[in-house]
């Protein structure tokens, strides 16, 4: 039993079991040096986070407080108002150009050979050709206008012409016979020429 306990005596140890212990230990380091290496970072991105505030997050500004660098919500450039009425900050809406509207439906088939509501077609036809030139001649007017004032101006000459013409070829219908929508559908034909001729000379 002495003889067990003698210093140079050594317990024998399995096969093998030596080179897996340094293998164990070996294993064990690498895996201690990666807990601290992640450590280390999770500890900068926490003090980052501390530092700049967490880029993941959205704290939202108290009520009535916004931001200076913030962007705006983008708004409509033109809002929505009554025509010629004050808006913003003082700043009158600009007036609209009201086209002419015709006082007749939309012509039928045209034959001028044909019966007098066909004939009268193919010269309403003729009315609306002319009336766009009407059209375009009123609008550049009403557009280089100096001043609002004068933009009302002209849209009132504008609605008392077409009224006047409407209520003066109306009279021309003979009172229910046959030709009547065609001597109707002239006179408003030369009311729209002559007007046509008056904006060209005007201009």
């Amino acid at each position: 039993m002495l003889r067990d306990l003698r210093p140079d005596h050594e317990p024998s140890l399995p096969s093998g079991a030596y080179q897996q212990a340094v293998r164990d230990g070996g294993r064990r380091r690498r895996l201690r040096r990666n807990r601290i290496a992640t450590g280390g970072v999770v500890g900068l991105v926490l003090t980052g986070m501390l530092l700049v505030g967490n880029p993941f997050e959205f704290e939202p500004p108290a009520s009535g407080i916004v931001p200076a660098d913030m962007p705006a919500w983008p708004v409509d450039p033109v809002p929505s108002s009554v025509p010629g009425r004050a808006v913003g900050d003082g700043v009158p809406m600009p007036l609209p150009y009201v086209p002419i509207a015709e006082p007749f439906a939309t012509p039928g088939p045209c034959n001028v050979k044909g019966t007098p509501a066909e004939a009268a077609a193919c010269e309403l036809l003729v009315v609306l050709a002319v009336d766009q030139d009407v059209d375009e001649l009123q609008r550049e007017r009403f557009l280089a206008a100096a001043d609002e004032g004068e933009q009302s101006d002209l849209a009132e000459d504008d609605r008392t012409w077409l009224t006047h013409r409407t209520k003066f070829c109306a009279a021309e219908a003979g009172g229910g016979e046959a030709d009547d929508e065609l001597r109707v559908a002239r006179c408003l034909l030369a009311s729209s020429q002559a007007r046509r001729v008056e904006l060209r000379e005007a201009g």
